[in-house]
């Protein structure tokens, strides 16, 4: 009972074991623009933390499309190139013209309240 009221409490510890997260150099956080993964519970806003690891069919990644980086769900069918899908209807699948890189695979997502 050491807070009064009126008092802020504005930092959380989180054991990342239980979050699901492996402890690495190279993990990442990601600030979210936009809407294109709403309908997987990821909204503009979020930070979204990127373990590097190789994708399976399905995991929602961080990659380099044609230049640009993007958090899409990563889909991949036997003897078919990968592509990218949104999780919201209104936004296209995107398929690579030249490269399509996973810099990491979504582990994790942070929200403010």
């Amino acid at each position: 009972d050491g807070i009064e009221q009126g008092d802020a409490i504005d930092r959380i510890q989180v054991d990342i074991n239980t979050a699901g997260i492996r402890r690495s150099r190279r993990s990442f956080a990601l600030k979210v623009r936009g809407e294109s993964m709403i309908d997987a519970g990821i909204y503009d806003g979020d930070m979204v933390i990127i373990e590097p690891a190789l994708p399976n069919d399905g995991d929602i990644v961080a990659a380099l499309i044609d230049g640009e980086t993007t958090l899409k769900r990563y889909m991949k069918k036997s003897n078919e190139p990968p592509y990218l899908k949104a999780e919201n209807k209104f936004y296209p699948e995107l398929y690579p013209i030249n490269e399509l890189t996973v810099q990491g695979v979504a582990k994790a997502v942070m929200r403010s309240l």
